[in-house]
């Protein structure tokens, strides 16, 4: 999934703006209390959060995320490509709830459940997968990459735990473990 444009149309501090990503890696840089939170928040929530929330959740989605006053919604719209196509995607939270994705081939989803299963076709990876590395803050990226790197460690001063080798053969898991290892360090 490539990211063209992000619209927030409010969005918790933000009334009207739009953010366009150029291909490649962006990099958003701002001081504190700029937005730059409230961005990723935005692309997660257009992405996973469901319109038709229950009363509780709806209040607690409104307290993060419906502008700050009388607001009563939150809108966004997400331009991305999948594949070879492109999609708009448009969600209101709150009066006029809606969920509605279409494609530059003329799809047309407006139901609840079908846009967000759509979305999980499109996504490919479930919600936690891109939570816990792709939406991963600055802290839990720093835990993380540590982690990997103390696994290391003791992979490279014992490779074969004799408790690894009795659970599931020894050369199963050290094969997987170096596989997982090698695959973070190409891409940490």
């Amino acid at each position: 999934m490539i990211l063209n444009k992000l619209i927030l149309c409010p969005f918790a501090g933000f009334t009207n703006r739009e953010v366009e990503f150029k291909k490649g890696l962006n990099v958003i840089l701002g001081e504190n209390e700029a937005g730059k939170s409230t961005l990723v928040n935005a692309i997660k929530a257009s992405l996973f959060e469901p319109t038709n929330l229950g009363k509780r959740d709806l209040e607690k989605f409104a307290h993060a995320y419906f502008p700050k006053g009388n607001a009563d919604q939150a809108k966004i719209i997400l331009d991305f490509n999948a594949g070879k196509s492109q999609y708009t995607l448009e969600k209101t939270w709150g009066v006029g709830k809606s969920s509605k994705l279409t494609s530059n081939e003329g799809e047309s989803i407006n139901d609840e459940a079908a846009v967000q299963a759509k979305l999980n076709e499109l996504l490919v990876l479930h919600r936690g997968s891109w939570e816990e590395v792709l939406f991963a803050d600055q802290q839990k990226m720093s835990s993380t990459v540590e982690s990997i790197q103390k696994k290391q460690r003791q992979h490279q001063q014992n490779p074969y735990p004799r408790r690894t080798r009795r659970r599931i053969g020894w050369r199963y898991a050290s094969a997987r473990f170096i596989g997982i290892a090698s695959i973070f360090n190409d891409r940490v």
